[in-house]
């Protein structure tokens, strides 16, 4: 099991702060939407504002079945997704343009997708089980039948 050091609990002044500047800067209040909000809480987690430039950005994109599908709810069946998790880990989705545009890496994380063998073993590290649950009558993931993996407790924004 991988142990992670503590994270620290977020920084009220330095969120405050960084309202304090979003609401000084010449645009209308709230103009930015939820960036604003983001942007709050970088600066809360840093406990710095403005918040320093992130050094190695990187986009997570967690992959899973809609066990739901199996109620014909989906335009697409269950197959598309490992070839979805396979062109997001070969950079060709939208996604990965995204990133590249933005400065940022790719790391795509197999959660629940309905596949024999995850891609890679590395993209299978956390899977929690074989597609999901059908929503509709179950839970999409819980630890019935499955290893599901404990959450890391950290403090919230």
């Amino acid at each position: 099991m991988t142990v992670f050091a503590p994270i620290a609990v977020p920084d009220a002044q330095a969120a405050a702060a960084a309202r304090s500047r979003q609401d000084r800067l010449t645009k209308p209040e709230g103009a930015l939407g939820r960036l604003e909000d983001l942007s709050v809480w970088v600066a809360s987690c840093q406990g710095i504002c403005p918040p320093r430039q992130f050094q190695r950005a990187r986009v997570v994109v967690f992959a899973g079945d809609h066990g739901v599908t199996a109620a014909g709810v989906s335009a697409f069946p269950p197959e598309v997704t490992a070839q979805m998790v396979a062109n997001f880990d070969a950079g060709g989705a939208a996604i990965n343009v995204l990133a590249e545009a933005a400065g940022a890496s790719v790391r795509v994380v197999d959660i629940a997708v309905d596949a024999d063998q995850p891609l890679s073993a590395s993209i299978g590290a956390h899977k929690v089980r074989r597609g999901s649950g059908n929503i509709a009558i179950e839970d999409a993931l819980s630890a019935a039948g499955s290893p599901t993996r404990k959450s890391i407790p950290a403090p919230t924004c």
